[in-house]
């Protein structure tokens, strides 16, 4: 029975290493860093600081930091996890019951891996681990995540603030002809 137990365990651990071997997966660069993607998304398409296969994306999100994590942080089924993969912070989101997201910092800069998927697979963390390591502290990495959260929450009340739908009325005195308002 122990033998059993023991070769099970051993196969086991051979497929989780299988599984996250990166080193026949494309590499690709995006906004001056370097990531391995499974070859399964190997056919993917460059953006604007993305990477996009099916229902796989890579994305630098520095600059729409605020609008892509604040909205998805403000969905009410997202459940998060802040985690550490190979010396990287990364906040672990799943929403709508069938997708997730990984936020980390690479050199300078925040990604964010998007999938189909609820649970982080090993394919997601070895993209994770093998990409530069951060030059950002772990408190401001999640310092930056937070701001952006307050900044797009602000914004959200400037939406409903600034509706004004008299903004457009060109000649005031004709309405205000009709009475008072």
């Amino acid at each position: 029975m122990k033998r059993i137990l023991i070769i099970l365990v051993a196969f086991l651990m051979i497929s989780t290493v299988a599984a996250t071997d990166s080193s026949h997966w494309k590499e690709i660069s995006l906004k001056g860093h370097d990531f391995k993607i499974p070859l399964e998304y190997e056919n993917g398409k460059f953006m604007t600081y993305s990477y996009e296969s099916g229902s796989f994306t890579l994305a630098a999100v520095d600059e729409i930091l605020e609008a892509n994590y604040g909205f998805i942080a403000e969905n009410p089924t997202v459940i998060e996890d802040n985690l550490t993969i190979a010396g990287h912070p990364v906040k672990y989101i799943k929403y709508n019951g069938q997708w997730s997201r990984a936020y980390f910092p690479t050199g300078d800069s925040i990604y964010c891996i998007m999938w189909k998927g609820t649970s982080m697979t090993p394919e997601i963390e070895e993209i994770i681990a093998t990409s530069a390591m951060p030059s950002i502290s772990i408190d401001a990495f999640y310092g930056k995540l937070t701001k952006a959260l307050e900044g797009y929450r602000e914004s959200q009340r400037n939406v409903y603030y600034d509706m004004d739908p008299y903004d457009d009325i060109e000649d005031w005195e004709e309405y205000e002809a009709y009475g008072d308002w």
